[in-house]
């Protein structure tokens, strides 16, 4: 017979015991194996109850055993029988009965007979007549919890809701269905114990059944019952959990598409936040300028300043002493005119008196004119030292304004890389949800991601131990990386010639680069070659090459992470702002 090849494993439909020896296709075929099982156990369920209720319904069962629990409870005058220990207490007693015919109670032997085989009949159904539907639901659980995964944790960013909320669901699912399962053989647990169990401890359709058969005072009449709604709780939970997954990528893909959206707007706010971040930079820088030239034009006209204003005060003076003397000159002559005859001398001071007034008349605007330039003179400094009062008003109200603005800008930058974060995150859910071979990885117990993590990423890829080593040492091997290729290992082995063609062949394709360039393409071809390529192996050949000295700053540099990692602080933003003109900026991604 010719092997099976992979496009048979993909026609051929699976079911649960395949997938005890070979990985799901896809999901789809797991749902559909899923979905089989629920209706196999379902058919089993079906079958169980018929054989206990002998093919009638389980409100007739019930009611056929009522008589002969009644006759029972008449015969010891008790009203409620909901424990074994409490019924073997009257088997007991009917068998004492039997041999001491003083004693006054009597016994219906049928009736007795009716109520040993009825518990023996529940009682066996629990342990055993579940026991298989009980393992098929189990493995189909423990399928769910391997297959139908979240890839996320319980807790996490409001972005992340969908995720968070589907992993607390699985868990809800998960629990639900063991406690249904394990509550069966608990029933049979506590009537066997001297607890036993009341109808209030059941659901609410036992309850109803007892309410409908009028068999409250007998409870373990209706564990059969609850046992069966359990396990069709059970199979409505594998559903609802299979129906869950189906939608959880498209609600992942949803919320991508919505992140995607809102980091666009808020990285379309950033930027016109950056530009005006820049305009208002720029205009800081303009009132600087005006306040240094209005201090430069008040330092350089401070002794003008003083000069004039000295002429200012004697201006005003000569002004008031002139105002004064006209105001006196003007006094002497209306008293002189008054006079009715004046002496030849009052003549002559009355004349001298017009002559001064007139001269004084002339002087006045000349006075008010010099005055009048003075002052036009001192506007211009007081309108320099106005305007620098005017600037600095402005460089304060400007830089609070730009303080508040670089806070908000740091905060829309935290926002944006946290947006970036999640969609990644989101991303990666969705890639193992709907990637066929994250399936075989998890068959096979494969890691999903890789290994040695660092926490931080180069282009959208994470960068694990032995690439961050790799790039150590190529930024500190200098000219002795021909050494350390030479004396690093391979597997499978390479000889000595291929190693010097590998080394011929990177010079010469490198000629014009620098030793650190050279170093990591002979390193990357290392990787490549060598299947099991490791730090160790790194640091083993620096040693027969006496470089221990790389090794420790690699170990320095692993420490710093470590410890940056340990400490829970924050991974560099992947974004930073660049000028690209003189009143712009735009956002670029950091490489790292």
């Amino acid at each position: 017979m010719p092997l099976p090849t992979t496009l048979q494993f993909y026609r051929k439909k699976q079911n649960v015991e395949h997938l005890f020896s070979e990985r799901p296709q896809n999901l789809e075929s797991f749902y559909d194996a899923m979905e089989e099982a629920v209706l196999s156990v379902e058919h089993r369920l079906r079958i169980l109850e018929q054989e206990f209720c002998c093919g009638g319904t389980v409100e007739a069962e019930i009611k056929q055993w009522l008589p002969h629990l009644d006759a029972v409870m008449a015969d010891v005058k008790t009203q409620e029988l909901f424990c074994k220990p409490q019924i073997q207490d009257l088997i007991s007693q009917y068998e004492k009965s039997l041999g001491d015919p003083t004693m006054d109670i009597w016994f219906n032997r049928e009736a007795i007979a009716k109520v040993v085989e009825l518990i023996d009949k529940i009682i066996g159904c629990l342990r055993k007549g579940f026991t298989n539907i009980i393992e098929a639901i189990m493995t189909m659980l423990e399928f769910l919890k391997k297959y139908c995964q979240s890839f996320s944790q319980t807790d996490g960013d409001i972005y992340l809701e969908t995720a968070t909320n589907y992993e607390k669901q699985r868990r809800d699912y998960a629990n639900a269905i063991t406690l249904n399962l394990t509550d069966i053989h608990d029933m049979a647990d506590l009537f066997e114990s001297s607890q036993g169990k009341r109808i209030y401890q059941f659901g609410s359709v036992p309850k109803k059944i007892a309410d409908r058969c009028e068999c409250e005072y007998v409870p373990f009449l209706v564990m059969f019952p609850a046992a069966c709604e359990n396990v069709r709780n059970a199979c409505t939970g594998i559903r609802m959990w299979l129906q869950a997954d189906k939608g959880y990528p498209t609600f992942i893909q949803n919320n991508i598409a919505d992140l995607e959206i809102k980091r666009d707007e808020l990285s379309k706010a950033h930027r016109e936040m950056q530009l005006k971040f820049s305009n208002l930079d720029h205009k800081i820088k303009l009132l600087k300028r005006d306040i240094g030239e209005c201090d430069s034009d008040l330092r350089r006209l401070e002794n003008r300043e003083a000069s004039l204003r000295t002429q200012e005060r004697e201006i005003i003076e000569e002004i008031r002493e002139t105002k004064l003397d006209i105001e006196i000159k003007e006094m002497r002559k209306v008293e002189l005119k008054k006079m009715i005859s004046l002496t030849q001398k009052e003549k002559d001071t009355l004349e001298q008196l017009i002559a001064d007034l007139e001269s004084l008349s002339h002087k006045k605007p000349s006075l008010n004119r010099k005055m009048a330039e003075v002052q036009k003179k001192l506007s211009f400094v007081n309108s320099r030292r106005d305007d620098k009062e005017n600037y600095e008003e402005k460089l304060r109200d400007c830089k609070i304004e730009r303080k508040s603005m670089k806070r908000e800008i740091k905060t829309m930058e935290t926002e944006l890389q946290r947006r970036e974060t999640n969609i990644t995150k989101l991303k990666e859910i969705h890639k193992y949800k709907t990637n066929p071979e994250i399936l075989k990885k998890i068959f096979h117990n494969m890691p999903l991601i890789t290994k040695h993590v660092t926490g931080y990423k180069k282009k959208g890829k994470v960068i694990d131990k032995l690439e961050k080593a790799t790039q150590i040492v190529a930024a500190n091997i200098e000219q002795d990386w021909m050494k350390l290729y030479r004396n690093l290992p391979f597997f499978p082995p390479r000889g000595e010639q291929n190693l010097q063609n590998d080394i011929d062949e990177i010079w010469k394709n490198f000629m014009r680069e620098n030793s650190q360039t050279q170093a990591k393409h002979i390193l990357t071809r290392w990787r490549r070659l060598h299947n099991r390529a490791s730090i160790d192996n790194l640091k083993e050949a620096l040693i027969l090459i006496k470089r221990k000295d790389v090794i420790d700053r690699m170990t320095e540099e692993f420490n710093r992470l470590s410890r940056l990692q340990k400490e829970g602080r924050p991974t560099p933003s992947p974004y930073k702002t660049e000028r690209t003109s003189r009143h712009a900026k735009r956002l670029l991604p950091v490489m790292t």
